[in-house]
């Protein structure tokens, strides 16, 4: 079980007088918070710390944002692309806007002329609020170490409502295994062990598959996070609006054939307008859905 939410500076958030998000939040409290985080720290003329940090580079992350807003990817019958409705466009340009147009987000490709990726720059405290995944608290309690105080926090409502990232990982036997029994035991033991449970939740501070070793994924004392917050965020709110993209046999395909080679013109500059990509998406996801 792994939700998406925000670590958040707490030194930074405080300098710029920005409150804690909370679940409350809509995406233009955030906008706000993040105009009021972003600065040019040295005065030369270039940003070099930025409000916030969203999924941009995989669809699933990105999903919430686009339901936020109440648009889709595709119907339920998964027939039919959604990219052309007004609600849809609309996620894609406020994300747009946030990199180009406000310039309260860097794009991966400042942050890789710096030699820095999103993570790593937040735990160098040049991002306020960063949008990422539970099971990456240790990995950044790591490289934070004691540079800020840092929280995890709610990513916001939308104008459709509140939905957040879930996503997870599973086992899976191929069918030209030659020991499918006992793989299947392996895959049983591994889940359902306590004594691993626990270890798997500590190590990559994770939420297991089973509920009632919750507890052994929230973040230890000495990374510094609170774990009340942190079950809040992450777990707590996760369970509550827990969202993920319909996928389908060929997800895999769309993935990097229409979302990255459409949307990556966003997310580079190359194109402002989402309404165009969103077309062209829209067309791409068509023809690959009804073929």
């Amino acid at each position: 079980f792994a939700p998406g939410g925000f670590y958040v500076n707490l030194d930074l958030l405080e300098e710029a007088g920005v409150d804690v998000p909370t679940e409350d939040w809509d995406m233009n409290d955030l906008l706000e918070a993040a105009i009021a985080l972003t600065k040019d720290k040295d005065g030369d003329g270039e940003i070099d710390q930025w409000g916030v940090f969203l999924p941009t580079t995989w669809s699933a992350g990105f999903y919430w944002i686009v339901k936020n807003f109440g648009g889709d990817f595709w119907d339920e019958a998964i027939t039919e692309s959604k990219f052309n409705q007004p609600e849809t466009i609309e996620a894609f340009q406020y994300v747009t806007d946030l990199l180009w147009k406000h310039q309260v987000m860097p794009s991966a490709d400042l942050l890789q002329g710096i030699g820095l990726g999103a993570g790593t720059a937040f735990a160098e405290g040049l991002i306020g609020i960063y949008w990422t995944l539970n099971d990456e608290a240790l990995f950044l309690s790591e490289v934070v170490g004691d540079k800020f105080r840092w929280t995890t926090a709610p990513s916001p409502k939308g104008p459709a409502g509140r939905f957040q990232f879930v996503g997870g990982s599973a086992f899976s036997i191929p069918v030209t295994s030659s020991q499918p029994e006992l793989a299947y035991e392996l895959i049983r033991w591994t889940l359902t062990n306590p004594d691993n449970l626990k270890i798997s939740g500590a190590m990559g501070s994770q939420f297991t598959g089973h509920v009632d070793f919750y507890e052994y994924g929230l973040p230890i004392p000495e990374t510094g996070l609170d774990p009340e917050d942190f079950k809040h965020a992450m777990y707590d709110l996760g369970k509550r609006d827990g969202i993920h993209p319909v996928y389908h046999p060929k997800f895999l395909e769309w993935e990097p054939s229409v979302y990255q080679t459409v949307f990556d013109r966003l997310w580079i500059g190359e194109e402002l307008d989402a309404a165009i990509a969103c077309q062209e998406a829209h067309e791409l996801t068509n023809e690959l859905l009804q073929s």
